[in-house]
């Protein structure tokens, strides 16, 4: 599920067709794309955050993989959502992607995997 972002429909929302998870290329044409088409919410660490869509303010779980060049998205429940706002409790979707923690050696004894294979 790699393809572009496709251009927002007339009422402004990018996420609105998007699947639960997203993955975007990131390249010089989206190099952006975080801060133009959302709203950062909450960071969990430089490469991590909780992101809501500037159209309809859909909440997502960002990760941006700088390694392998691409940026992940995970559509949030609400209750995910503000678990994350309130109690700063993080879904452990990204928990072991290596490329987007700030040192991999912070992931000792988990099984390092590429993201959603």
């Amino acid at each position: 599920m790699i393809d572009s972002p496709r251009l927002a429909p007339s009422g402004g929302c990018i996420c609105a067709e998007w699947p639960d998870r997203k993955i975007v290329p990131l390249g010089s044409d989206t190099a952006n794309f975080d801060d133009e088409e959302f709203i950062r919410v909450r960071d969990r660490t430089p490469w991590l955050r909780l992101v809501r869509c500037r159209g309809c303010g859909t909440p997502w779980y960002l990760a941006i993989d700088t390694v392998d060049d691409d940026y992940y998205f995970r559509r949030l429940s609400a209750a995910e959502a503000a678990a994350i706002k309130q109690s700063n409790i993080w879904p452990t979707d990204y928990d072991d992607f290596a490329s987007v923690w700030p040192k991999p050696s912070d992931l000792t004894g988990v099984e390092i995997r590429h993201p959603w294979t």
